[in-house]
């Protein structure tokens, strides 16, 4: 189950709010998950497996069709289309972020681009997370000690120590991460490649972890700066495999910032 709002924010069927709705409401009615089946017309197995997500992230459960999440609303006697709408979660987003000059992370066109979400900053060495006017945003940190030798698997081991230290402010939230210290952390690992090749996983692992402590990762912003990407040796296909591996691309100089095929267009001119 798939749309976009008229903001252009992609949704996706979120599978443990529905696992959670579903318990309660057969609880509340004092139905037994077969009782439940019966009145609904499907198997009592699968609304079992569909209450599963509460409990675990098993990439197992199943995702309900429309017609069975309108089976289910009419045993209950709920709308469906309220259903439904309750059920959809923003859609994870990888994003690509290049600033050139001075251009801090634009906080403020996130959130706009984003919506509304938890807002954890991940810093690097000397950085701080810049001041908010919300008090949901974190500051956590996954090179608290000098790494010569990027290690990805260290880091993903670091990230989930970091969630988990803030599990009872995000647990059950949309967040949003902005990792601010990649172009740091390339310049003084001896293998940076690495740090451009963990990219290929990086989505999958963010998104693994947040779950793991009950938050849905909405979105992640990588932060390159152009200085540090335009001292690449092979900056073309540097720029072609992040490009590829992000879903959007986004480019910012001074306050303002573009995004999509005009920020692409930037973002090469600024490292060449």
């Amino acid at each position: 189950m798939a749309s976009k709002t008229s903001h252009r924010r992609p949704l996706e069927f979120d599978a443990r709010r529905f696992a959670d709705w579903l318990w309660k409401s057969r609880t509340a009615h004092d139905w037994s998950t077969r009782d439940l089946a019966t009145r609904a017309g499907i198997s009592q197995p699968y609304v079992v497996a569909l209450e599963r997500a509460r409990l675990s992230h098993d990439d197992r459960t199943p995702t309900p069709t429309v017609n069975v999440v309108a089976a289910l609303a009419a045993a209950f006697d709920v709308d469906p289309i309220a259903l439904i709408r309750r059920t959809l979660r923003p859609a994870s987003r990888h994003v690509l972020l290049v600033v050139d000059g001075s251009a801090a992370p634009p906080i403020d066109v996130i959130r706009e681009e984003t919506g509304e979400t938890a807002e954890v900053w991940v810093c690097g060495r000397g950085q701080h997370a810049p001041k908010q006017s919300k008090p949901c945003t974190h500051d956590i940190r996954l090179h608290r000690e000098s790494m010569k030798e990027y290690d990805p698997d260290k880091i993903s081991a670091l990230l989930d120590r970091e969630l988990n230290r803030i599990v009872t402010d995000i647990e059950g939230k949309n967040i949003g991460l902005v990792f601010g210290e990649t172009s740091s952390v390339m310049s003084y690992v001896s293998n940076p490649d690495s740090l451009i090749e963990f990219e290929t996983r990086w989505k999958e692992l963010v998104s693994e972890s947040a779950a793991a402590v009950g938050a849905h990762a909405a979105w992640n912003v990588c932060v390159y700066e152009a200085h540090i990407l335009r001292g690449r040796s092979d900056v073309d296909a540097t720029m072609n495999f992040l490009f590829d591996h992000h879903d959007e691309h986004w480019f910012a100089r001074g306050t303002k910032v573009h995004t999509g095929d005009n920020a692409r267009q930037r973002i090469l001119k600024a490292v060449a």
